[in-house]
């Protein structure tokens, strides 16, 4: 069990370091956060339709990878 979970949070960091994760255009809403006197502030644009299960969750948000660049290409562009 520890191991399985070792290895998840290896897999999560190896796609987080390799990829960025955007939202697509079939997301519902799009949601933006911003700190105001150190609270978090949830600010909506549209309308965000909550759907309950184990965890209470957005309805549709999609979301891609786009592989980022490597510092080496980003450096050689400068």
């Amino acid at each position: 069990m520890r191991l399985a979970q070792m290895e998840e949070k290896l897999v999560l960091a190896h796609l987080l370091k390799r990829f960025d994760i955007v939202a697509t255009d079939s997301t519902e809403a799009l949601c933006t956060f911003h700190l105001s006197n150190c609270f978090e502030t949830l600010l909506i644009q549209n309308e965000l339709k909550l759907v309950g299960s184990m965890t209470v969750a957005p309805k549709s948000v999609t979301v891609q990878l786009r592989r980022r660049m490597p510092m080496l290409q980003k450096e050689a562009m400068k």
